[in-house]
């Protein structure tokens, strides 16, 4: 597979672990070259949203710069959205 494209409807922060995705990318789609990913979490006016805590540079190591991938996280009024996609 060359490309991956998937949209988290569940809301588990696990899925933005950029350790676990690394891992399963080697292990599993060597061969893959391009990888868009998006997360949505919604809250309204007394729920906090499931905010991506881990750490800073995970998506800054060498796996993630070389396949040119990065993470976006984009802030709405009431959601957050992280995307994952290719270096435009």
């Amino acid at each position: 597979m060359k490309v991956l494209s998937l949209r988290c409807v569940l809301e588990d922060i696990i899925y933005l672990d950029a350790n676990r995705w690394e891992n399963f990318i080697l292990t599993n789609l060597p061969q893959l070259e391009k990888f868009y990913f998006i997360y949505n979490t919604y809250f309204g006016d007394n729920e906090q949203p499931s905010i991506y805590l881990g750490e800073r540079d995970q998506f800054n190591s060498l796996f993630w710069i070389q396949r040119q991938w990065i993470l976006e996280t984009q802030i709405g009024f009431d959601t957050v959205r992280y995307l994952m996609h290719p270096y435009k």
